[in-house]
């Protein structure tokens, strides 16, 4: 497990007695009034991921997709998506962003995410945001 950073706020999004292999579970989290998250929770394997419940094509909810070994494929024009690096797996060729993926963390008997300075912690940039000088 990942221990929390001292400089952040913790959202729990699931208890984990919820926890399940085949779990696929649509989040939002509201960070402030003007900023609200959609995330989806999968597990697959024993393992949790977080990811951004949005296709980086066309902005299509994930969590109707289809979960196969370690991606997700969009439901509407079968983009397939990495589980642990967001990353586009197929029609390279095509317009599409990564997907964002987020870090997951256990408090009490919740599994959730780190918030620092407004912005969830991505799996990929654990770091915490520096202060212009």
């Amino acid at each position: 497990m990942t221990p929390i950073p001292a400089n952040s706020i913790f959202y729990p999004l699931l208890d984990q007695s919820a926890l399940h292999n085949g779990l696929m579970q649509p989040c939002e989290v509201e960070i402030s009034p003007v900023l609200t998250i959609q995330i989806l929770m999968i597990q697959q394997h024993d393992q949790v991921h977080l990811i951004e419940n949005k296709c980086g094509h066309f902005g299509v909810k994930l969590h109707t997709g289809k979960i196969t070994p370690n991606s997700i494929t969009c439901s509407v024009h079968g983009f397939c998506f990495d589980l642990h690096t967001g990353q586009p797996l197929n029609r390279e060729w095509e317009n599409c962003d990564p997907i964002k993926v987020f870090q997951a963390y256990w408090q009490a008997d919740s599994v959730g995410i780190a918030v620092v300075d407004n912005a969830p912690l991505e799996k990929n940039r654990l770091e915490t945001p520096t202060q212009p000088e």
